[in-house]
Parts: structure tokens; sequence; C-alpha cells
């Protein structure tokens, strides 16, 4: 995809979509936040050993549930609904003429336009 449109709509929509700003005490936070969530699972692994037998049985059962869910969703379905790219994708197919407006401000708007064309090499 190609975007052209003036530059203070197009730094702000390269800004947001591109690489963020760094800010090292909210990279430390996220880091942090993953490591914890990260340690969740064998977290309840080590709790397994104060738990009755049926409870270790149950807790075990819904680990490979979710698991196993998450995966076969992924890859059975191939979805994308909350992406960006999906969004503006199916926005571009139901538009009439291909085209949307992707933002406006002010007197600046940024246009999307679905333009293909077959390739004679991929024939």
């Amino acid at each position: 995809m190609i975007i052209h449109g003036p530059a203070k709509i197009l730094k702000q929509l390269y800004e947001h979509y591109s690489r963020p700003k760094q800010n090292k005490l909210r990279e430390l936070v996220l880091v942090s936040l993953i490591i914890v969530l990260d340690l969740m699972y064998p977290a309840g692994l080590l709790c397994l050993l104060w738990m009755p037998v049926t409870l270790r049985w149950v807790w075990l059962g819904y680990q490979a549930f979710v698991a196993i869910a998450m995966h076969v969703y992924r890859f059975h379905t191939r979805d994308m609904c909350c992406s960006t790219q999906e969004c503006i994708g199916q926005a571009l197919l139901k538009a009439e003429g291909g085209e949307i407006c992707l933002l406006r401000d002010g007197k600046h708007v940024l246009m999307a336009k679905f333009k293909y064309s077959a390739c004679k090499k991929c024939r």
C-alpha cells in the first residue's frame, strides 16, 4: 500500500503506526508485566504440590483446554479480526469505488484506495 497525502497528516499516521516513542519507565513496566504473566503457569504448577488430587486434575484439564482452544482458534480460522490491517481491508472491500477516508484533520484528509492489477510474471 502506498500512502500519499499532506506531510502533517502522514507524520501523525507514521508516528502512530510505526515504532513507538521510547520511554524507559513504560518499557520496564511492560517487560515486567510480561514476565509476571509468563510466570503464572509455573507458579500454578508449584501450587499443585499443595492442592488436593481432584483439584489438580481440574486445574491441569483447564490449562490444557485453554491452550488447545487458543491454538485451534488461531490456526484453524486464521482470524485477525482485531488487527488494523483487517479493519482497513474490510472497509476497502465494502466501499464503493474502493476508496475510504482514514483520517480527517481540519482541511486535510487521508484517503486509502484499493487498486489491484494482475502481474504478468505471477501467472
